[in-house]
This record gives C-alpha cells, sequence and structure tokens, in this order.
C-alpha cells in the first residue's frame, strides 16, 4: 500500500513539473506576440 502512494505522488510531482514548463512556454510566446505587435503599431504609427 506504501509503495502505491509513493508512485502516485511522484507522478504527481512530475506532472505537476511539466505542466508547469508548458504554461511558461505558453506565456513568454504569448509576451513575445504582444511585443512584435507593439513594434508593429510603433512602425505604423511612424509611418502615417
Amino acid at each position: 500500500m506504501l509503495e502505491v502512494i509513493a508512485v502516485i505522488v511522484i507522478v504527481a510531482i512530475l506532472l505537476a513539473v511539466a505542466v508547469s514548463r508548458v504554461v511558461s512556454t505558453q506565456n513568454i510566446s504569448a509576451l513575445t506576440e504582444a511585443d512584435v505587435l507593439k513594434m508593429h503599431l510603433r512602425y505604423a504609427q511612424l509611418r502615417a
């Protein structure tokens, strides 16, 4: 019984690490896209 609980805890920890990496990657991607959009808007303002 103790072994089953230990395996569940280890799997939960690994899952938490994997989810946090995916979420942080998506956040970085969204921030990068926002920066690119800002640069395009500034360029359009300068050209107007």
